[in-house]
């Protein structure tokens, strides 16, 4: 059972910007968890593959269509 309601004004966004490293996809997945609430980790958007960069336009259009289809939720990553 989600502990917020997602039709609820009070949450919109939770992002999680930081350095490459030190835990902000777990402590967002567990967060998103906790919260139910959906959650986007950034590289999954940002790499096509190991060590291959995602063309930024296909990247921005993944974002924007998660966030066009999750009126609340949390982002996490090194990218701004």
């Amino acid at each position: 059972m989600a502990l917020v309601d997602a039709r609820a004004p009070l949450l919109h966004r939770i992002v999680i910007m930081g350095n490459s490293g030190p835990g902000k996809t777990t402590m967002a997945a567990r967060l998103a968890a906790e919260l139910g609430i959906p959650h986007l980790d950034l590289d999954s958007l940002a790499w096509q593959d190991v060590a291959v960069r995602r063309p930024i336009a296909e990247s921005v259009a993944m974002v924007r269509a998660f966030v066009g289809a999750n009126p609340v939720g949390g982002e996490e990553g090194c990218y701004s």
